[in-house]
Parts: C-alpha cells; structure tokens; sequence
C-alpha cells in the first residue's frame, strides 16, 4: 500500500485464505472502493510499492510459480509493465521507499531461493542501477522503511536475517548507508508497518513479528530516537499489514496483516491526537 497519485491511498494484491490476490484498491476517506483497470500486474504477495512524482512503482513479490522481479507503474487509471535494461534479481519482502530530497527511488534487501538479501537499487524513472554504498544494513527480509518529511530522512528499521531478527535503525543519504545508535528502540521484528504521520510530523511504526511472537506496540521516530506510543484504541496484534501516509487527509491508513491464525481485512486511521481509530470493515 502507498500513498499516490491525486491524493489516493492504493493498495494492491496480497495473499488471503483463498490465496495470492491481484485487485486494486482506493482509499476515499471512509470507504474503500475496488478498481478495474484493463490491464494488472499478476496475483502477488509481499511486493513493494512507492510512489515517485508522476508514477506508483510496484516490484517483485511472490506468487504461486516462485519469486518475481517485474517493474510495474499505475498512472491513476491502469497499470503498465516496465521494461527496464536492468532489474534487481527476483525477490519478495523488499523495502522500498521515495526520497523527494535527493529524488530517489530506494529498492534494499528481501528474500529469495538464495537467502536474505542486502543489496541496494535505485529506481531513476525508468532503469535500475545497483549502488555500490559503503555500509549496508545486513542481508534481511521484511524491513520496515519510508521517507521521514519532518526530518528528511530515509529510514530503514529491523528485519529478518538468516538467523536473527533485528532491532536496528538506518539512514540513507543518497550514497551510503548510516546505522544509527538512538537511547531506546522498538524491540527486534520483522513485518512492522511504518508509515508518515503527517498530523503529528513524525514516523508511526506498529507491530510486527518477533521471536516472541507476533506484537501490537505502537513507536514513533522523532529524528533521533524511537518513544513508545500508548495510544487509546490500537489495532490487535498483527504482521504483514499495509500502512500509507495519507497526506491529503492527514495522519495514515493501515489495513489487514496477519495474526497467525487467520487474516484480517480491517482499517484504521488517526483522527487528531487519537493515534489510530477504527476499524472500518471493508
């Protein structure tokens, strides 16, 4: 799920008890509304979507056949597969995020046959190229990142490696990763949802998976460090939720995830200094 073009919040595909799932969606506000665009990107779960001026990128995921490495763009009336000269090999829960500062599209790390992954990409409008950064994150899957607009910062958070489950915090500066030491930060995962809240100018990042079990606590990132959110109704614990800034309305919207013991189709958002409410039923 991003935040897109003409003020939309978009969600697509994702998995279910029925299986891998290829529809598109439309936040409004108070209602979600399914789109039929002539032509979709296959039936998919764990891709990563983000919005760039002027496009929605979708890429890789996983379907029945295995792990996928097509480009897609959603031009707010249909979708269109890409053909770039170059594409990261086929992956699924893969972070990827817009930068406006540097004008970035930022691919890094996720998961196939081979393993976790830490390689990083850049999305430049219309290829891929494989940046050669200093530092990197470990290889992982399913981080959790996006752009901090009150801070400026691009910022990566936690994941799954091949044998542990992290709880550190990066940054990104257009050319090289810088790990971050903040006094107290959320507890290691995997599968968080993070999101810009724009109603309160920070990140919100909420549950997730950990060896402990799956989590429902709320952390905000105010630039330099991460504080626990008590906020009065929270969504149950949950991993592999949609969360997106909803810039036109205020504040983010998160919808479904997973609780280990079925899926879920319900939808929060905040509403002034209630942190989240809800939720709608689709």
């Amino acid at each position: 799920m991003t935040y897109g073009l003409v003020g939309q919040v978009m969600l697509f595909g994702g998995v279910n008890s029925g299986g891998v799932l290829n529809d598109t969606w439309i936040w409004g506000g108070t209602n979600w509304t399914q789109l039929t665009p002539s032509t979709s990107p296959n039936a998919r779960s764990d891709h990563a979507m983000a919005f760039r001026p002027g496009q929605i990128i979708l890429f890789g995921g996983i379907d029945a056949a295995g792990f996928l490495n097509d480009t897609w763009s959603w031009d707010g009336t249909n979708w269109t597969q890409l053909s770039p000269a170059t594409s990261p090999p086929a992956r699924a829960a893969h972070a990827m995020a817009y930068n406006p500062v540097t004008d970035q599209m930022i691919l890094f790390g996720g998961v196939n046959f081979g393993g976790p992954l830490t390689d990083t990409w850049l999305w430049d409008g219309a290829n891929w190229t494989q940046l050669s950064p200093l530092n990197s994150p470990d290889a992982r899957r399913g981080a959790a990142m996006t752009f901090d607009w009150a801070h400026l910062q691009m910022v990566l958070f936690g994941g799954q490696g091949t044998s542990d489950t992290f709880n550190d915090t990066w940054l990104w500066d257009g050319t090289n990763w810088t790990q971050l030491a903040p006094p107290e930060s959320p507890s290691a995962r995997d599968s968080a949802a993070i999101a810009y809240d724009s109603a309160h100018e920070q990140l919100v990042l909420f549950g997730g998976t950990s060896p402990g079990g799956i989590l429902d606590d709320t952390w905000a990132w105010g630039g330099t460090n991460w504080t626990q959110l008590n906020p009065p109704h929270s969504p149950s614990a949950r991993y592999r939720s949609a969360m997106a800034s909803d810039l036109v309305r205020g504040g983010f919207v998160l919808f479904g995830g997973n609780d280990f013991g079925s899926y879920l189709n319900d939808t929060w958002r905040i509403s002034g200094d209630v942190i989240f409410v809800g939720g709608f039923d689709l």
